[in-house]
């Protein structure tokens, strides 16, 4: 009897191994996308011309991956996690090799939504689907080790993205994605119990709620966005924003669990708090690591300097995300979350005087502490939520995380790159005014839970 027993539990271990590695490579295969490309943007430029076009290049991956968070993740809750992941790992694995053969760059351009499309949906099923394979006990220290793949690929994406073109030519940085995308799916595909979620959810998808939330989540990041569409003005996309938003309230209002977004998160106090958090957090580290490197090139900085700071940030993040991760049990949210929001207090405060000097060693330690903070907070938010979801509904709130991480981001990159550049050291006020954001961030902090649950 306990010979079974052991081989049950051996049995058992094993598989959570290939599932916790096709996880990883999935979700670092779509992590990685997003910076691999920045590298070799002035190769593609010269290969396929129109260089006026080459932001969207970015920008095309980009927006998707953040629209696209809250739909597949309720998709996730009703057809299954890990079909749904399975389809998605196709898609991005299809879109790379239409990237790779683009001959023009509208061509490349649409071939990055629909890659878009597959990382955004990769991004959030991952989370959910570590989530859903290990016990509340483990959630912590896994999804600590999974937050930690991010900094990863923002360190070896560009590295990846030289070495790829310089040897292969700038298709390979697309093409690499093909073997990838085939082990994570054959890992998949060889745990069956990954089988999770199927028809668990018994909510409808509202099709014209999700449209409309669509609609307000783009209007809104191209109003803070300085790439506009052309044709897209301010008024213009006030006027989709407020149109999809009466349609969105006329949709929630007939049926609460048509919203995109659960609608506990503007309920509950909690989960208002993470809400905060997570944006916080996300404007933080993205406008330090978007404002920094504009301003100390125009001090005098070389590009690799500027390369060393962006990965402290990076490292930063991974330990923190580590680090939380194996702590979070014991300590706590509250306190976490605490110490994460003082970290990110500490840097950005910092990061004046360091600037004022224009001594990098002070500048990275700086950067570091900001994404160790980050580390802390997303860790801490993103675990919180997860206990806290009903376990039919674990794709679409996590995608609610996802989603809120991107705003942030979007949201705090235009706002303070804005203000940097409408005046004189713009940067000081830029981070002081971040340095206020994150204080009263700290606040919420104490809103969680003060144990692990």
């Amino acid at each position: 009897m306990q010979s079974e027993m052991s081989q049950e539990v051996h049995c058992n271990t094993n598989k959570s191994s290939v599932a916790t590695f096709a996880i990883v490579l999935s979700l670092f295969m779509a992590a990685v996308d997003g910076t691999i490309v920045s590298t070799v943007l002035p190769e593609i430029t010269n290969s396929l011309g129109q260089p006026s076009l080459y932001p969207w290049v970015m920008s095309g991956f980009l927006l998707p991956v953040a629209l696209i968070a809250p739909f597949v993740g309720a998709v996730g809750d009703r057809v299954g996690i890990k079909p749904t992941l399975t389809v998605s790992i196709m898609v991005f694995m299809i879109a790379s090799v239409l990237a790779a053969n683009a001959s023009t760059m509208q061509m490349l351009i649409l071939a990055r939504v629909l890659q878009g499309i597959g990382a955004g949906s990769i991004i959030v099923l991952c989370y959910a689907l570590l989530a859903a394979v290990f016990p509340v006990n483990e959630r912590a220290k896994m999804q600590g080790m999974l937050s930690g793949v991010w900094g990863i690929s923002a360190i070896l994406g560009p590295i990846l993205g030289g070495s790829l073109s310089s040897m292969f030519g700038w298709e390979s940085i697309f093409l690499i994605n093909i073997p990838i995308g085939l082990i994570a799916l054959a890992m998949l595909l060889k745990v069956k119990s990954l089988d999770i979620g199927k028809n668990q959810s018994k909510l409808k998808i509202d099709f014209l709620a999700q449209i409309a939330f669509v609609i307000i989540s783009l209007a809104v990041m191209l109003l803070v966005s300085t790439n506009h569409i052309e044709w897209l003005n301010n008024y213009i996309l006030a006027f989709m924003a407020l149109g999809a938003f009466i349609l969105l309230t006329a949709r929630v209002l007939i049926d609460s669990n048509a919203s995109p977004i659960p609608t506990v998160f503007f309920k509950r106090m909690s989960l208002i708090a993470t809400v905060v958090l997570i944006l916080v957090s996300s404007a933080t580290l993205y406008s330090a690591v978007t404002i920094i490197p504009v301003t100390l090139s125009e001090l005098g900085q070389t590009t690799m300097s500027l390369s060393v700071l962006i990965t402290m940030a990076a490292l930063g993040w991974v330990f923190g995300a580590a680090i939380c991760g194996s702590k979070l049990a014991k300590f706590g949210f509250r306190n976490l979350s605490f110490i994460g929001t003082v970290l990110l207090f500490m840097g950005t405060l910092g990061i004046v005087s360091a600037i004022n000097t224009t001594f990098v060693p002070l500048i990275a330690a700086c950067l570091a502490l900001i994404g160790l903070g980050m580390g802390f907070v997303s860790t801490t938010t993103l675990v919180y939520v997860q206990n806290s979801a009903p376990k039919e509904q674990l794709g679409r709130w996590t995608s609610t995380v996802q989603f809120l991480r991107n705003l942030g981001s979007a949201i705090g990159i235009s706002l303070f790159t804005t203000i940097q550049l409408s005046q004189d050291n713009g940067y000081q006020l830029s981070f002081y005014i971040l340095a206020g954001v994150i204080f009263v961030g700290t606040l919420f902090s104490f809103v969680l839970p003060k144990s692990y649950q």
